[in-house]
């Protein structure tokens, strides 16, 4: 491999054997320095801000590599995951009406008017699970430091959310129960609520497919 230093700390080497070993490289630079360069190949270099921690890799086609697009996914799937959790701290403020029309149904609207701590745990659990599920995220961009077992809940959290996205709406067509038939009668609900999690499932899915890739076994 040929190297290029353009005067940049040594520490250079061991930043690059570490963002090697674990993958989480941020994003982008955080300053407009020119780069230590490492060619990986003919068509593949490593940039390295080494003093600032911030690594990239550049083709010589322009197109993004793995590492980049996997990483952007993430910081984007993270944010709509922790926007969703949100959301449903938001549900529990907002009592019935926002239970019915973000598709709790009807049984749980109700429960909610009665004060019942049923809906408030359901829904507070959801936010907690899919605020985990935004740390995964960002653990995988490199925003936050490496999670336990990252790999394994990328991977089972792309899985959930491309289910959902792919059967959310045939299951519902094919179920025949209150809930299932409440579900049919919002049909703007569905479309749109299958195309964000398919959406972040793809945003998951690239980047846990990043991670298997490039990650330490």
């Amino acid at each position: 491999m040929d190297r290029k230093n353009n005067g940049f700390h040594t520490e250079y080497a061991e930043y690059t054997e570490l963002t090697e070993l674990t993958g989480t490289a941020p994003l982008t630079p955080l300053t407009p320095l020119t780069p230590c360069e490492t060619r990986l190949s003919p068509d593949l270099t490593l940039r390295c801000w080494s003093t600032y921690g911030v690594c990239a890799f550049t083709s010589a086609h322009g197109g993004e590599n793995l590492l980049q697009t996997g990483n952007r996914l993430l910081v984007v799937g993270g944010m709509l995951t922790a926007a969703a959790a949100l959301l449903h701290v938001g549900i529990i403020l907002g009592g019935p009406d926002w239970y019915r029309f973000f598709g709790a149904g009807e049984r749980m609207a109700r429960m909610a008017a009665r004060g019942a701590i049923y809906p408030t745990i359901v829904t507070a659990g959801i936010a907690a699970i899919l605020g985990v599920w935004a740390l995964c995220a960002f653990s995988g961009a490199g925003v936050i430091r490496r999670l336990p077992f990252l790999r394994l809940a990328l991977t089972l959290i792309a899985a959930v959310y491309l289910a959902r996205g792919i059967l959310g709406i045939p299951a519902v067509l094919a179920m025949d129960a209150p809930y299932m038939n409440e579900l049919k009668a919002k049909t703007t609900f569905m479309v749109v609520s299958s195309a964000i999690c398919l959406v972040l499932g793809l945003c998951y899915a690239v980047g846990a497919a990043r991670i298997w890739k490039t990650a330490p076994r």
